[in-house]
């Protein structure tokens, strides 16, 4: 894991070395890496024990200034230092850039060491000196930057927790030149605290004279740099380390000498105190582990800054991995347990989310915070040394278990991790509520006898590792071989851990066979799990060529136990190849080899697996596996749902299309599929799934396209299965219309009509059919209770007409009608629908639309008897419009509609049914000239609309007559007077009934509708033919001037009857009256009897 890290105080960017010491320590302890533990119980105090003593006297220990980070050397270049204006008794101001001028100048008061003189004390040879005290700087800036210079140095060489900034003693000034050199030496200061020697290099103008800084078995060369003349180079060294230089071999070079000077540290700085802090660690651990009172953990928050999660302690910074390191040593041999932690502090408050795009750059030291309210502390991802997860998380008790007590103190100061803001300002204020989330990472050190402690141990070999990984090309070749040697002896314990150590160190070292050793040998026990940062992997292979470590990459990938790993690695390492501009012809030779090998020994036993491996075997597009070994292997162990999970990730594969074994591929699996019983990717109530499955049949009978035997075997288990599900009724007749429809649909439209006749797939047809019939879709309650008619289900309707449309399938169509499914009025509708559709398209032919109008009429007349049709104006409306489409003949379409429309005395009927069937008609009528069909219908319901009501009878009576003068007046009458007029014997008197008919009124409301009508006179004309002019006259009377009407064929309505005659002595009176009526009015009454008149007005 390659982890950033950011300092929490001043750091400085350097160019350090380090001290590594490897201790080699043998162990046969072990670790179970399974333990999971969430919370510990906080400590009780005891009696003579304080839960406060051990973490108090740890932190203490470690506040020390120890010199964790093994550093003895250090140099920098500064380019912007400032002059220090430099004074030398004797000759003044020095000037710099140092030129040959100066350099004369400075011999004058300078003492030289001859080159042929015996090598002094300080092993120097042909430099001039000047002592510290006859030098001084006039720049108080130069101060300043001595300051800064001094802190980097001391922060660089592992120095820490300074009470107070260390003193600098200006030792000497020293002019080198031509020749001048510096023998091997170790130099020593009879300065009281004195601990490293810090040495400024003005700008001069030199070549050669590079350093030579060796601490034990370390060394480094600082070579000289080519931009003296206009840098300040500060180089700095422990005092005790051998400092050597080599000659000049052009130009001067002027260097300021001072003594570093520690005066308030608790321990002497010192290039290790690696010895001293593990006796005193010593100490403060068995106190701990013999108090049996004391606290089980204790959690130490590390300086560090980390951006990025550390997976084990080869992964922290210098500094943390060597203290690391050495409680390493110390706990392993006293069996406490020293792991990890990620401590993530969550701050909660009010701020200034908006700082930076106010002020133009990022919040320094948590300013964005006006106030924070509330601080967690979530102790988590516990894990050993090695990177092994301990537990998940852990409880600590504050100050008992805690260095320092508030592990969240001043993390507002630091970079977030994730932030959260409320969106809502209240009025102008620019502060609001939120969440910052940081990440820090702690040692936790167990204490023996605990359950963790017991379980993780702490191994000897494990500082080996960790000193490993940080080894330079400065490491002594000995200190590295011991290592290794150590190393390599506890392989087998911890390989991954083990081998991440060795290959840092190999690559540091650019020690390819080393690295290839470490992989092969680790890599026997952890195949490619040793690989535990694919970043570092990649920068390997860079590093040395993929050449020369490829046989021990095949010794990993061939030992490890994880085939979906394997060849993962293999594809990510064609990748790579391409990306990083490898041998990729080498790399892909390998890792055909490498792939070949893994899919001729696959052994596929989980299921789960199955989605990840064949999505890698995809990758590297080996369908001739595909086809051969892997689908046969997983048709055996996989259930029908997965195997068709699968066969749509390889028909959706890029990598395999255009293929020629595709189509083979897809069809085995398919067969695969149909061959489980029962099919169990059909779901039960769930829509979006019964949706889903739909899909996943008309995939497989694509898949199946080959073979009219499979594809009827697969539709054969559908229709059984979702007809069982129905009959047991745990499928609701809702799904299974969602259901049905679009595989029959589908099954129409991608069948050729020799497989829609064959007999493996006929029956199953004619069962998808009959069920289709048998569920129409209902429509939802709201829509049912508001307009039903208007409800369809596209889906359903199109199964029905891709069947109608087929004419191989229309004699199975026919049979599968029963009584029943004809009385539906949702079927009936779709299949008259469908009738239309396809009588008026142009590719039926002949004798098929005589078939279909036959079948049309059958549907029609069986549709009208329905009572909610023939209660539906918007129903009619549809028959009528449908005739219109098919082409009826005018007989035709009046015997079927005669028992739906005609003259009624039901005016509700007439008002809410017929009547509105008017604008409808006449715009059918009008758009395909069916005058002569429409016209009889529309005659009946405007007749039945404007005479609505019974005949008024009128009576006359003739009153004193003889038996014989009634039987004679009543053979006139019915011999000589039209049906309106009837003769009714009463006793010795006879009636003379008068019928004439009643026309609507006026204010009626189905007046509009007729008015509306009537205006489109010419349309009207021809639908109202010989009835035109007795409705025109029944509306406006006299006003009307009859015209010869259009003579249209059909059947008319009886004339309106002539007035009747008169026989009472009223008659001339009537007659009189008459001249004296108003259009339209009609008066109906009897003379003999003394009743007033009666008067009716009629108008439309």
């Amino acid at each position: 894991m390659r982890t950033k890290a950011l300092p929490r105080g001043a750091r400085g960017a350097t160019d350090a070395t380090a001290v590594n010491t490897i201790i080699d320590m043998d162990t046969d302890e072990s670790s179970d890496r399974e333990v999971e533990v969430s919370s510990e119980p906080a400590m009780k105090e005891g009696p003579g024990s304080s839960v406060h003593q051990h973490p108090t006297a740890l932190g203490h220990l470690l506040s020390k200034n120890w010199n964790f980070g093994g550093l003895f050397a250090y140099k920098k270049a500064f380019a912007d230092a400032p002059n220090p204006n430099l004074i030398v008794n004797g000759l003044g101001i020095v000037g710099l850039p140092l030129g040959p001028r100066e350099a004369t100048a400075m011999k004058t008061v300078a003492i030289q060491n001859s080159a042929e003189d015996t090598v002094g004390q300080s092993g120097w040879r042909g430099a001039w000196k000047v002592n510290g005290s006859m030098v001084r700087t006039a720049n108080e800036s130069w101060i300043a930057f001595l300051d800064n210079t001094v802190e980097q140095v001391c922060q660089s060489l592992g120095i820490r927790n300074f009470k107070a900034r260390p003193e600098r003693q200006l030792h000497r000034l020293i002019l080198l030149e031509k020749g001048s050199c510096l023998q091997p030496c170790v130099e020593a200061s009879q300065v009281p605290g004195a601990f490293a020697t810090m040495t400024i290099m003005l700008p001069t103008s030199c070549a050669g004279g590079a350093f030579r800084i060796t601490h034990g078995d370390n060394s480094r060369i600082y070579e000289s740099e080519a931009a003296e003349f206009s840098q300040t180079m500060v180089l700095a060294y422990y005092l005790g380390a051998t400092h050597e230089m080599d000659c000049l071999t052009d130009g001067y070079r002027l260097m300021l000498v001072y003594h570093l000077i520690d005066t308030s540290s608790s321990i002497p700085p010192a290039v290790s105190h690696d010895a001293l802090f593990l006796k005193e660690i010593e100490s403060v651990l068995t106190a701990w582990k013999d108090d049996t009172n004391s606290p089980e953990k204790i959690v130490y928050l590390l300086d560090t800054t980390y951006t990025e999660k550390v997976a084990n302690a080869n992964d922290l910074q210098p500094t943390d991995a060597h203290l690391a390191r050495l409680l390493g040593i110390a706990g392993s041999t006293l069996g406490f347990c020293v792991g990890l932690a990620t401590i993530r502090c969550v701050l909660e408050g009010r701020g200034y989310p908006r700082w930076e795009e106010i002020f133009g750059k990022p919040p320094v030291g948590g300013q964005e915070w006006e106030v924070i309210y509330e601080r967690e502390v979530h102790v988590e991802e516990l894990r050993s040394l090695e990177g092994h997860p301990i537990c998940a998380s852990l409880s600590c008790v504050a100050g008992e278990e805690t260095i320092p007590t508030d592990l969240s103190q001043d993390v507002e100061k630091e970079q977030c991790h994730d932030e959260s803001w409320d969106d809502e300002y209240i009025d102008d204020d620019p502060y609001t509520g939120g969440k910052q989330i940081f990440n820090r990472t702690a040692l936790v050190i167990w204490r023996p006898g605990t359950e963790i402690a017991i379980k993780h141990v702490s191994h000897s070999w494990t500082p080996v590792c960790i000193s490993l990984s940080r080894v330079t090309s400065e490491t002594s070749q000995a200190v590295y071989e011991n290592g290794i040697t150590a190393a390599f002896e506890h392989c087998s314990e911890d390989p991954a851990f083990i081998a991440d150590s060795l290959c840092r160190a190999a690559v540091s070292r650019n020690d390819a066979d080393l690295w290839s050793r470490a992989v092969a040998t680790c890599g026997k026990y952890a195949g490619l799990e040793i690989f535990v940062d694919e970043e570092r992997l990649r920068r390997a292979i860079s590093a040395f060529g993929f050449e020369a470590i490829q046989t021990a990459l095949s010794v990993a990938v061939q030992n490890d136990s994880q085939d979906i790993r394997r060849l993962k690695f293999l594809n990510d390492l064609d990748k790579w190849a391409a990306e990083c501009c490898w041998s990729e012809l080498v790399v892909k030779a390998w890792t055909a080899v490498q792939g070949d090998q893994i899919l001729n020994s696959l052994h596929v036993s989980d299921p789960k697996e199955l989605d990840a491996l064949l999505e890698l075997v995809i990758e590297r597009g080996s369908v001739e596996y595909l086809k051969n070994s892997f689908i046969p292997t997983i048709c055996d162990v996989a259930d029908g749902a997965h195997l068709l999970k699968l066969s749509e990730k390889i028909g959706a594969a890029k990598a395999l299309r255009g293929d020629e074994s595709l189509a083979k591929i897809l069809s085995h699996l398919a067969t695969a599929v149909v061959s489980k019983t029962p099919l169990d990717f059909l779901p039960k109530q769930d829509l979006d799934a019964i949706s889903s499955a739909s899909e996943n049949i008309k995939y497989l009978l694509d898949c199946l396209k080959d073979s009219d035997e499979l594809r009827g075997v697969l539709l054969a288990k559908v229709s059984s299965q979702v007809a069982g599900s129905n009959e047991s009724e745990s499928l609701a007749p809702e799904f299974l219309t969602h259901l049905v429809p679009p595989v029959l649909t589908h099954v129409v439209h991608s069948f050729s009509d020799s497989s829609l006749a064959s007999p493996h797939i006929l029956p199953s047809i004619r069962r998808l059919l009959e069920m289709t019939l048998q569920h129409p879709p209902l429509p939802p309650k709201h829509v049912y209770s508001v307009k039903p008619f208007e409800y369809s289900m596209p889906s359903y309707d199109e199964s029905l007409k891709a069947v109608i449309s087929k004419d191989c399938l229309w004699e199975l169509f026919e049979s599968c009608v029963s009584a029943d499914i004809a009385k539906n009025l949702y079927v009936l509708k779709c299949c008259i629908s469908v009738f239309c559709t396809r009588f008026e398209s142009e590719k039926t032919p002949p004798a098929s639309k005589a078939t279909l109008l036959r079948t049309f009429i059958r549907f029609l007349k069986q549709y009208l008897d329905l009572p909610a049709v023939r209660g539906s104006d918007l129903r009619i409306g549809f028959a009528i419009t449908s005739c219109i489409q098919m082409h009826l003949d005018s007989a035709t379409f009046s015997s079927i509609f005669a028992p739906v429309i005609s003259p009624t005395k039901d005016r509700d009927h007439l008002e809410k049914v017929l009547l509105p069937l008017l604008p409808k008609m006449v715009t059918l009528a009008t758009m395909h000239g069916a005058y002569d069909t429409l016209g009889p219908t529309v005659q009946t319901i405007v007749t039945s609309g404007i005479f609505v009501r019974d005949r008024l009878t009128r009576k006359t009576t003739v009153r004193n007559l003889t038996a014989e003068q009634v039987a004679h007046v009543k053979q006139l009458c019915d011999k000589h007077l039209p049906p309106s007029v009837k003769a009714r014997p009463v006793g010795l008197s006879i009636e003379i009934l008068i019928s004439g008919p009643v026309v609507q009124r006026k204010d009626s409301p189905a007046a509009e509708t007729l008015t509306a009508f009537l205006e489109q006179d010419s349309v009207a004309r021809r639908l109202l033919g010989p009835q035109y002019d007795r409705v025109m006259t029944a509306v406006k009377g006299s006003a009307h001037t009859p015209t010869s009407a259009v003579s249209i064929s059909g059947s008319s309505l009886p004339p309106i009857p002539p007035p009747a005659a008169s026989t009472s002595s009223s008659s001339a009176h009537r007659s009189s009256a008459s001249a004296a009526r108003e259009p339209g009015e009609i008066r109906a009454e009897d003379g003999n009897d003394r009743r007033p008149t009666k008067r009716q007005k009629m108008g439309v």
